[in-house]
């Protein structure tokens, strides 16, 4: 079998790193053939008449794996109490659960550990750490999409980037689609442990709010209908199964289950939908995947680009991967092109298309998917203009006008102090001052509220009080511009 250019490059540059330091770390993204690289060092290995361990962290990845390296090596050893095996031969393949179990002695000079990010390789009290000591292999290789904050290897010896590939032809594009504010879940309580949701707690909030699963549910069946094989991604075994039961004629995947097996095989061969808790999220290679339902709010870099990769392999008719985002993984994590180590930067804020609900990159001027263009609306006149426009095309207004410190604020706005009404919550806030064309004072305010509605007023300095126009409508507000607790104070006088 012949390595693409990328690939050949990587395996130079894992041969270069383990001559100088008995150890080696590729970083490439999901669907790259990181398994077709270290089955090419493998046939090296063994036609040089060494020896060589394999450890993958599932069980599930063992037969994959198995049917990956006998075009490259033929048969192997299988070492894994789940398939029902325990052989050590000259290349060997393990999972760490049962490798690590073993009392006799392990004379191998080669290690590959494949999803390295998966096996706490720094903590010294892991399986992975402590059959190191115990084989003392001379090179240790590891693969992975997201080896972040691993210091066991130093450095990565080789990595490219997913959207390289995609450009290259070699993997998928990927199309991302956002849900409605309305059929969010609100996760206030939900405690965050390492980065991420604690899951029982995730689960248990996300259960509460079955009416929103329901229209999250109808939303993504209404958005597939092109899609031949979808995966769906949920918070936990009860959410999995809930979702299941909506889906009479999907598959289901999760631990409790004793079919994992029969049910993959019944969605690969005449399925259409998998529903699963993140059993097929990492190291599963089944090109057709098209579709991602992710059902799973989460902070993790990790388990969104995992997730997000087994819809990017390349397949007859599969013009896109389709990535359904329920969990505003998006928003909370940047796109996937985009997404590196928390430590080291923070992800882009996509932007939400109005007319598709499709992921833009922010600055973007018009949506990748439908062709929409961008609009917001003039500082002095309020009429729409393309975004990216200096000058306004309706009033001839300077656009880039310098504003004042007062922003990222919070507010409240009320009515009179006789109705006590509440009018709208606010969380963004943005004052700027600024000057018409006869050099009249004038004041800009823009709100976000809660629900994610945009206002914007304009007004002049009348008599003490500022006059607001909107749509054409004056309106007379006071406002108070003291700040308490970071709190605005705006009142609406009628």
């Amino acid at each position: 079998m012949e390595l693409r250019p990328y690939q050949k490059n990587c395996k130079a540059a894992l041969i270069a790193a383990l001559v100088k330091d008995g150890k080696c770390l590729a970083k490439l993204p999901c669907g790259a053939g990181k398994t077709v690289i270290f089955c090419s060092l493998i046939k090296d290995i063994k036609d040089h008449g060494a020896n060589c361990l394999i450890i993958v962290q599932k069980n599930i990845l063992i037969e994959q794996t198995e049917k990956e390296l006998y075009p490259w090596i033929g048969k192997v050893a299988i070492y894994n109490a789940g398939v029902g095996k325990k052989e050590i031969g000259q290349i060997t393949l393990a999972s760490i659960q049962s490798i690590a179990k073993y009392e006799g002695d392990l004379n191998f000079r080669n290690l590959i550990a494949d999803e390295i990010h998966r096996f706490a390789i720094d903590n010294e009290s892991s399986q992975i750490t402590q059959l190191i000591d115990k084989i003392k292999p001379k090179n240790v290789m590891a693969f992975s999409a997201t080896p972040f904050n691993i210091d066991y290897f130093q450095n990565i010896s080789y990595e490219i980037g997913l959207e390289t590939l995609v450009n290259q032809g070699y993997l998928s594009p990927i199309k991302y689609i956002g849900q409605k504010n309305k059929d969010k879940i609100n996760l206030a309580g939900v405690k965050l442990v390492k980065g991420d949701y604690v899951e029982s707690q995730l689960q248990n909030c996300v259960l509460k709010n079955k009416d929103k699963i329901f229209a999250q549910v109808e939303d993504a069946i209404s958005k597939s209908t092109d899609r031949r094989k979808i995966m769906v991604i949920t918070t936990g075994i009860d959410h999995c199964e809930y979702v299941h039961s909506l889906l009479p004629d999907s598959q289901i995947l999760h631990s409790k289950r004793k079919d994992q097996k029969h049910q993959l095989d019944r969605w690969k061969e005449s399925g259409r939908i998998l529903v699963s808790v993140i059993i097929p999220s990492e190291g599963f290679n089944f090109p057709p995947a098209d579709c991602l339902w992710f059902f799973r709010p989460t902070k993790s870099p990790t388990l969104y680009l995992q997730a997000a990769g087994r819809i990017l392999r390349k397949y007859d008719g599969k013009e896109y991967g389709l990535f359904l985002d329920y969990g505003n993984v998006v928003n909370t994590l940047g796109h996937i092109y985009n997404v590196d180590d928390p430590k080291k930067k923070k992800p882009a804020q996509e932007k939400i298309c109005y007319n598709c609900e499709a992921y833009n990159h922010p600055h973007r001027k018009t949506c990748w998917s439908c062709d929409t263009k961008f609009l917001r609306s003039c500082q002095a006149c309020l009429n729409w203009i393309p975004t990216g426009l200096n000058v306004c095309i309706h009033c001839g207004e300077d656009q880039t006008v310098e504003r004042d410190s007062i922003k990222n604020t919070t507010l409240s706005a009320y009515g009179t102090d006789e109705e006590k009404k509440h009018i709208v919550n606010v969380w963004h806030v943005n004052f700027a001052e600024m000057t018409d064309k006869n050099s009249k004072h004038m004041l800009r305010i823009r709100l976000v509220t809660s629900e994610g509605t945009r206002i914007v007023f304009i007004g002049h300095w009348h008599e003490n009080r500022f006059e607001l126009y909107r749509q054409n409508i004056k309106i007379g507000v006071d406002i108070e511009m003291k700040k308490k607790n970071k709190y605005w104070k705006i009142e609406r006088v009628l």
